[in-house]
């Protein structure tokens, strides 16, 4: 008679459900089942950038921190039922160097990570065995793993639970069945390998000659207008590709006025919630040196002017044929795909208007005028009569051919799809913040929407604005006298500046007007669909809220779109 066939196994194909039956969720030596650590610091609902990380706890003390948390389940037969109540025992252990903390589920499936009911309930419910009460937010002990199994549990029903990973390696985790003397009697195994996220996925940055990483802007002395030089540099020395991975590659562009930390922060949560709904193919984020909010009123300006000119980076980034290549040469046969956010795709659009050419794009919460996709101007449809009506009293340039947005991106290609939200506060609804400006903060309210009307064209702190001359139909550029020259202005003859500093849109930003058409072939509206609201923090609210907060339907949708997902 064999001895009992005990099991383990976790979800390897990443269907959100654990197979037993068939080979699906099994794993080999060539095959292990690939999970990242879980060693950031979100266990209070936001990422913190120092402090113990969250598995050295053995506490799931927030829903968020389940998104590191992934399935694992056993099934111990009847028969070993018998034999722990003969002294045997049950334990899980590690090989290969890796360490886990293994975590009772409520419930076998991933609804910890789409019901926030379930999550709390991982959170602070609890479980009897005999007379003691267990809480499934605490971790079991591996080598006393029988003291929290109910005796009803044992049979042919697996029992779930999560694990997150603590230390990195490459092993199996074993659930054992011991003898009173400590001999194993019979095994199971599953093959893992766990990583820090950040070497699970690719990252680039842009580089620039200073070592701040930024460059001139064109109204800083000695007020020419120069091109400058940029770059990219690949930041991801420990990437391997993956096992069976798809050929499907998405390209994360992220938004402005984001930190070192907040930028890698947010691509390792996009790389995770696209993991979890099953995505298979290359993940890659590509990192941009953003100015940051209280460095003055120039911030969207110049934030504008830095993005257009990191669009020719973006495409070399795809496009470059020398060692070691950009994707396309390093992926050949991959669908091209990129998501970005709120001015990440002002970079993304300039790529596409330069020649870049991608299968899919997903702009979300897009800061890019509507007008540079359409150029539909009938009154009451795409244009603005506040915006329209500030060209009376400050004109400034509108079509492409004259330096202004209209049309600039009418013609990009690829199937472009636009995640906008119409109450945005960051493009449209508006909130208050504090700039700096002569030395002193001054309280304002700011959208992308209000800065159109109230500070097109740029006005400076040091002395030099920019103009519009209607007559000559030129921008202008109007600056302190520079010795040896009496000139004290310029014409702007650059789209990039003008755009910037100089153009002002008649319509909303893209990503708060659902109404856009043009080059953008689809919409999807983040407020009916997901409750995208109106507060700051909803601006960016696929990577601030808790995946349970509709964020799975988020992700699976953004995936979808994308066509890297299935419906």
């Amino acid at each position: 008679m064999g001895q009992p066939s005990l099991q383990i196994r976790v979800d390897a194909n990443r269907d959100g459900t654990i197979d037993f039956e068939d080979k699906v969720d099994e794993t080999d030596e060539e095959k292990p089942y690939r999970f990242w650590l879980n060693d950031d610091r979100d266990s209070s609902g936001q990422d913190a950038k120092t402090g113990s990380v969250d598995s050295d706890d053995s506490i799931i003390s927030h829903v968020r921190d389940l998104e590191d948390c992934t399935q694992l389940q056993i099934k111990l037969p009847t028969s070993i039922k018998t034999k722990v109540e003969q002294g045997y025992t049950l334990a899980i252990e590690t090989t290969g160097g890796l360490q886990v903390n293994v975590y009772k589920a409520v419930q076998a499936g991933a609804d910890y990570l789409t019901d926030e009911g379930v999550a709390n309930q991982q959170l602070n419910g609890e479980f009897p065995v005999g007379t003691l009460q267990w809480k499934f937010g605490q971790s079991v002990t591996l080598n006393n793993l029988q003291a929290f199994i109910r005796p009803n549990e044992y049979g042919d029903t697996p029992i779930p639970s999560v694990f997150e990973g603590k230390i990195a390696g490459e092993g199996t985790i074993k659930l054992l069945l011991k003898k009173p003397d400590g001999a194993v009697e019979s095994s199971s195994e599953v093959h893992v390998k766990l990583m820090e996220a950040r070497n699970m996925f690719e990252q680039a940055h842009v580089e620039t000659a200073r070592a701040d990483n930024r460059f001139r802007l064109p109204w800083e002395a000695p007020y020419t207008y120069e091109e400058p030089t940029v770059s990219y540099a690949n930041d991801t020395p420990n990437f391997e590709t993956p096992p069976g991975e798809t050929k499907q590659c998405i390209v994360f562009v992220h938004g402005f006025n984001n930190t070192l930390f907040e930028r890698q922060n947010w691509s390792e949560t996009m790389f995770k919630r696209l993991w979890h709904q099953g995505y298979k193919g290359r993940f890659a984020a590509f990192h941009w040196p953003t100015p940051i909010e209280g460095e003055g009123k120039d911030l969207l300006f110049s934030t504008e002017y830095l993005a257009l000119k990191y669009g020719s980076v973006l495409k070399a980034y795809f496009d470059d044929v020398d060692n070691p290549g950009g994707l396309k040469q390093r992926l050949p046969g991959y669908t091209m795909n990129v998501a970005a956010h709120s001015a990440g795709n002002i970079i993304v659009g300039e790529a596409l208007k330069q020649g870049l050419a991608i299968d899919n794009y997903a702009l979300m919460q897009a800061a890019v005028p509507a007008s540079c996709y359409d150029v539909r101007d009938q009154p009451g449809l795409l244009l603005q009569d506040d915006l329209v009506k500030k060209e009376k009293s400050s004109p400034t340039p509108d079509l492409a051919q004259d330096l202004g947005y209209r049309g600039y991106l009418a013609n990009v290609q690829g199937n472009l799809v636009n995640f906008y939200n119409p109450v945005d506060g960051a493009l449209e609804t508006g909130f208050d913040v504090e700039v700096v400006w002569k030395g002193i903060l001054v309280p304002t309210r700011l959208s992308y929407h209000i800065f159109q009307r109230k500070y097109k064209p740029f006005e400076s702190e040091v002395k030099s604005d920019y103009d519009y001359d209607k007559e000559r139909n030129v921008p202008i550029l109007h600056h302190p006298k520079v010795k040896p020259s009496k000139e004290k202005e310029r014409d702007v003859t650059n789209a990039h500046e003008s755009m910037a500093f100089v153009a002002r849109s008649r319509t909303k930003a893209a990503g708060a007007e659902g109404l856009t058409g043009g080059s953008i072939d689809s919409a999807v509206n983040l407020e009916t669909e997901f409750g995208f609201g109106n507060t700051r923090e909803e601006h960016s609210a696929q990577f601030n809220r808790n995946i349970q907060q509709k964020m799975t339907k988020f992700y699976r949708q953004l995936g979808i779109k994308l066509k890297v997902l299935e419906e």
